[in-house]
């Protein structure tokens, strides 16, 4: 595997592994059993220490985008504000409302540079409202 960083879709196939209930949090007693999965020590301070780091919210829970950022921080966006407000101008429908993408649209582009499984994976992530629309701000509080 070396220094390429993980896909969204490795990313996503074990935090679903190591979420053994499938709440779509991890908690303490998961990282435990993972520790004692890969041999490690399950010292109840090491598991501390790994939810520590790994959970930027404070709750005693890893959230998917806490352990994506924490599994893969060079997959990190290091885009600006304005600049993914001018993506979602772009990418947008002349039907769709302002500073909205809709699923289908985003599906399409998304599809042009990433493999469908991973596409399925990032569209299951972001908080679209009930007519399939990705709000621009909604997305900006969620990611940055």
């Amino acid at each position: 595997m070396g220094d390429r960083p993980f896909s969204m879709a490795e990313c996503k196939e074990f935090f679903d592994f190591i979420d053994v209930d499938k709440s779509g949090t991890i908690d303490i007693q998961e990282i435990q059993r993972l520790l004692r999965v890969l041999n490690f020590d399950d010292n109840i301070h090491f598991a501390e220490r790994i939810m520590l780091e790994a959970n930027q919210s404070g709750s005693r829970e890893i959230g998917w985008e806490d352990f994506y950022r924490t599994v893969n921080p060079t997959k990190s966006s290091n885009y600006t504000n304005q600049e993914v407000l001018r993506a979602f101008q772009f990418f947008s429908g002349k039907n769709s409302p302002p500073n909205k993408i809709h699923k289908d649209q985003l599906e399409q582009v998304l599809l042009e540079c990433r493999p469908e499984r991973e596409v399925k994976i990032i569209l299951k992530q972001l908080p679209f409202d009930h007519q399939g629309y990705l709000n621009y701000n909604d997305f900006v509080n969620t990611y940055n």
